[in-house]
């Protein structure tokens, strides 16, 4: 079960300073590279799910700080660790590490040789897993305080005094020298930028000028004093403070996010939400997210730690964009190229995605129409046209804003015929339109019509539910249930054949009855047939009128001359629903073996 994360209240402090600070400290990329560690202590797990673990731990570390690590297996874990370190550009710096004991590994006392973002990562060995604790200390720098004389030259000038620093250290400054302007010109960070108000703090303190306890944003590196030299000797005293550092104990979460690889950037158009894809994603509270060094707003985390829906800030267009994800433990991923704004173009119709569009009548579609360039803020309306009176459109579809494509339904008329589509919003393109017959029915529903049996006077009505397919019969029974009534006749009816079990109401087959079949409203559709002799059966010739003789072909009703159900399509009469064989067996107690069929042939 993951472990819940816990943080004692000074490391979440620390961890929220480097965090806000990390933007500008990275270049814009985002968080810091993994949970900040300090002067204490962090646990964690190496999981190898999905794929192989390694947990990753950052500080922003200034030159000739010293940086001692223990790391050391839980109790019980089966992990062998493994200790690496990582200089600001990624690059291994590992030194010779102490292995005292089987499951502890040591850094002791590295010097730091430059300032910026250092990562320890943590990982098992020989595939091991387990937990593990690692213990931090971070020594100051010798460095951290200095003092410098300027002398007067020839002329006056400005002279460039270097210190190394990263942001959320504080610069206490004292300059003494007998002049009545300051003396200090300016602070450069460590990209050349001059850092802004830094001046305003400068207090007149006697014969010397005070920058007490001025607090220096992010940023890694060699910062610059500029000192405005004149007539007189300038002594400069400076003391860097370095940043707070997380205290106590961080256990991490055994989950770390993770975003899904793409081939290629995700495409989204400017101010859209941006939907990111992988796993590990914080669900309570919510992660941090970056895009292209800015934070998003966070809208939605998906219930499974699966995706995140953010709305990011203003964002340049047309160029592959940096996301980072940080957890709230500050287990962060990122990539590099991940996103892409979409440059904003003339809302204009380009294109339906179809090229035609065919319909059977009374048939429906979705047609989507294309446009070259995205909606504006507030959507685009096209209008639609239709010539020929094959379909029904809307007047107009809506594409969302920043969309570039909308979908409508059509509904094509009764009558088949050619027609046009017309989309219209900064110039028009058409889609053609054929509307077909409409598509024979599969089946036909005969619920409520009726056998009609002369001589005895029989009348027997289908019952609801009897359906017949496309080229299929209907076998209506006088008193058998199917089983016993396919093993009588010693063929299986065909699969799909219903069958009606009348229950000795229908047929009552004695000889010389006729039989017709009518519609639910008393029409005759087919016969009267001619009238039957005793133990005979009748089946139809194709094509054939149901009154006339020569329509007939009988022979004995046994079960090697009838085949109930099984006329092929078309073999027993006309197109339509007809009357297509009956029977009476002649032997003594087989009249429950009567039967009707009728045939549905829709060619």
């Amino acid at each position: 079960m993951p472990r819940r994360t816990v943080l004692a209240a000074a490391a979440l402090a620390a961890l929220a300073a480097f965090a806000a600070a990390a933007p500008g400290a990275r270049a814009g990329e985002g968080p810091p590279p993994g949970p900040v560690f300090g002067n204490g202590t962090i646990e964690g797990e190496i999981r190898d799910d999905p794929g192989p673990d390694e947990d990753d731990l950052a500080a922003p570390l200034v030159a000739g700080e010293r940086l001692t690590v223990s790391l050391a297996a839980a109790k019980g874990s089966a992990l062998l660790p493994s200790l690496r370190l990582l200089d600001p550009d990624g690059e291994d710096r590992t030194p010779p590490l102490l292995h005292a004991l089987p499951g502890r590994v040591s850094l002791l006392g590295f010097a730091v040789p430059r300032s910026g973002w250092w990562t320890v990562r943590v990982s098992g060995t020989e595939g091991t897993q387990g937990a593990w604790r690692a213990r931090f200390s971070v020594g100051r720098s010798p460095d951290a305080s200095f003092k410098r004389r300027l002398d007067p030259g020839a002329a006056p000038r400005v002279e460039e005094v270097p210190f190394e620093a990263v942001g959320g250290c504080v610069l206490d400054l004292r300059l003494d020298a007998a002049v009545e302007t300051p003396p200090l010109a300016g602070i450069l960070d460590p990209s050349g930028d001059p850092l802004p108000g830094g001046l305003l703090l400068l207090e007149r303190r006697g014969r010397a000028w005070v920058l007490p306890s001025l607090p220096l944003p992010s940023g890694e590196g060699t910062w610059r004093l500029l000192v405005a030299v004149g007539e007189a000797p300038v002594r400069l005293s400076a003391r860097i403070a370095p940043p707070d550092r997380p205290r106590g104990t961080l256990l991490l979460d055994p989950r770390e996010p993770r975003l899904a690889e793409r081939a290629a950037p995700l495409e989204i158009p400017p101010g859209a939400v941006l939907r990111l894809a992988g796993s590990g994603f914080s669900t309570g509270p919510p992660p941090r997210v970056f895009v292209g060094g800015l934070e998003a707003e966070v809208r939605e985390v998906g219930a499974a730690g699966d995706r995140i829906d953010v709305l990011p800030p203003p964002l340049p267009a047309g160029t592959p964009l940096p996301v980072a994800v940080a957890n709230p433990d500050g287990q962060a991923c990122f990539a590099a190229d991940h996103v892409l704004v979409l440059l904003p173009g003339s809302p204009v119709v380009s294109r339906f995605l179809a090229e035609s569009l065919t319909l059977p009548a009374g048939g429906r579609a979705t047609v989507t129409v294309i446009l070259a360039g995205h909606a504006p803020p507030g959507g685009a309306e096209v209008l639609l046209e239709e010539e020929g009176g094959v379909l029904s459109i809307p007047a107009s579809v809506r594409v969302e804003p920043w969309g570039l494509e909308a979908a409508f339904e059509v509904a094509a008329g009764e009558e088949p015929g050619p027609g046009l589509l017309r989309a219209i919003l900064g110039g028009a393109v058409v889609l053609p339109v054929t509307v077909t017959e409409p598509p024979p029915p599969a089946s036909l529903d005969l619920s409520g019509w009726r056998l009609v049996q002369t001589s005895a006077a029989r009348t027997f009505t289908l019952p609801a539910g009897t359906v017949v397919p496309r080229n299929g019969a209907l076998v209506v029974a006088r008193k058998a249930a199917r089983a016993e009534f396919e093993a009588f006749w010693g063929e299986p009816l065909p699969a799909g054949t219903p069958f009606v079990d009348t229950g000795d109401r229908f047929p009552s087959l004695n000889g010389d009855e006729t039989l017709a079949l009518e519609d639910p409203s008393g029409t005759v559709v087919d016969g009267p047939t001619i009238p039957l002799s005793v133990g005979r059966f009748y089946r139809r010739v194709p094509g054939t009128p149901a009154g006339a003789a020569g329509s007939w072909l009988d022979g004995a009703a046994t079960p090697a001359s009838v085949v109930p159900g099984g006329e092929p399509p078309g073999a027993s009469g006309p197109a339509g629903v007809h009357i297509a064989q009956y029977a009476d067996p002649p032997a003594t107690g087989q009249f429950v073996f009567e039967f009707v069929e009728i045939r549905w042939d829709g060619n």
